[in-house]
């Protein structure tokens, strides 16, 4: 199953999910937002960037007060199909701009909780403000290209998301019976060996905490865990071996984040294969 974090195959096949708490609700909003290119020469001078509070508190400080946009971070992607954003911005400020209708709503992200013309509004003043010294505002720059007006949106529009609640699978793989859809019992004498595999990867996996830019780390290396025990069980080895070798490498795998990397993965990258082994620790 490779649908993302809103991925229903594991609740089809009875794959657990776990709920896990990540972060105090007003630090855990993110907001997503895609504009279209339009590949002119004002938008050929942005560059991408990735700005942080943490080392930047008194520019931050300046966005707030200047726009009313209190962000903690912004990460800037000028990709081939659109400007990419993604930003962390507190509760108080969307409240205040209106974007977020009722602050003792639960769930503060509601949909109908959330007024979609002040959220693009909020969104207009992220990218009228000046984050690269040097360079033209992302606005600026973009409605250049397009003749003095906005381009639009290259999806629905921004969206907010709560990541304050993490949810990953327990298992992450199970043997199905054929046509029945039940767990499989475990080998006998005569096992046929013809039981189904379902293995999750990537956001289904796991939900990424993007702030630490694990989604895709996790992606990789939990398609390559499940190809791993694919190979296993397709060259003959029992379930319970395959399951007890996924099982290992997908601990390793939930436990690796930027603070336990050195410890959780191998150094060099250029021997990583198949094997889990040639990975993790």
């Amino acid at each position: 199953g490779s649908g993302g974090f809103a991925s229903t195959i594991g609740d089809n096949v009875g794959l657990r999910i776990i709920e896990t708490e990540s972060l105090r609700k007003d630090s855990a909003i993110g907001l997503i937002v895609n504009v279209v290119r339009s590949h002119g020469r004002a938008e050929s001078e942005l560059r991408s960037f990735s700005l942080s509070r943490q080392f930047y508190n008194s520019m931050f400080k300046s966005a707030a007060q200047q726009t009313g946009v209190d962000l903690e971070n912004i990460v800037y992607v000028k990709s081939p199909g659109a400007h990419y954003l993604v930003m962390m911005p507190r509760a108080k400020s969307l409240i205040a701009m209106g974007a977020v209708v009722n602050e003792s709503r639960k769930p503060l992200l509601a949909t109908n909780n959330v007024d979609q013309n002040r959220l693009e509004e909020y969104v207009r003043r992220v990218l009228a403000y000046p984050w690269k010294q040097g360079e033209p505002t992302l606005l600026s720059a973009i409605e250049k290209d397009a003749g003095g007006n906005f381009p639009g949106w290259a999806d629905a529009g921004p969206r907010l998301f709560d990541f304050s609640k993490m949810r990953r699978s327990a298992e992450g793989l199970i043997f199905l019976e054929p046509g029945s859809g039940q767990p499989a019992l475990p080998e006998t004498v005569n096992d046929p060996g013809s039981n189904l595999l379902v293995g999750l990867v990537g956001d289904a996996l796991i939900e990424p905490f993007w702030p630490e830019g694990l989604g895709i780390m996790r992606g990789f290396f939990s398609v390559l865990d499940s190809c791993h025990a694919v190979q296993l069980w397709s060259g003959g080895k029992a379930k319970a071996e395959v399951k007890q070798v996924y099982a290992h490498a997908y601990q390793q795998l939930k436990t690796l984040s930027a603070a336990t990397r050195t410890r959780v993965l191998r150094e060099d990258e250029r021997k990583y294969g198949l094997p889990p082994k040639t990975r993790y620790r």
